[in-house]
């Protein structure tokens, strides 16, 4: 059986916002990896960040915590794999 891994990607109004946001998520050990911001995407700001969606509520609880503003949060279905075997 395939399985789609789906990761969110979230922009942000600017580079320093973005820089913030994946510093914060870092020091909270929630994995975030910078990217370009996608083309099909609008956004102020050339950086974006990509994460698990299982993560979506913690992410957004930190970045609460240290006054980071996002600009949107979209859906980006990933590569199709074969689930991990089960022993």
């Amino acid at each position: 059986m395939l399985v789609a891994e789906t990761s969110l990607i979230m922009t942000f109004p600017s580079t320093h916002s973005a820089m913030k946001a994946e510093r914060a998520l870092s020091e909270a050990n929630l994995r975030a990896i910078v990217i370009p911001v996608p083309r099909h995407i609008t956004a102020d700001c050339g950086i974006a960040l990509r994460f698990s969606s299982e993560r979506r509520s913690e992410v957004e609880a930190v970045l609460a915590s240290v006054g980071v503003e996002f600009k949107g949060v979209y859906e980006e279905v990933g590569a199709v794999r074969e689930p991990p075997a089960r022993y």
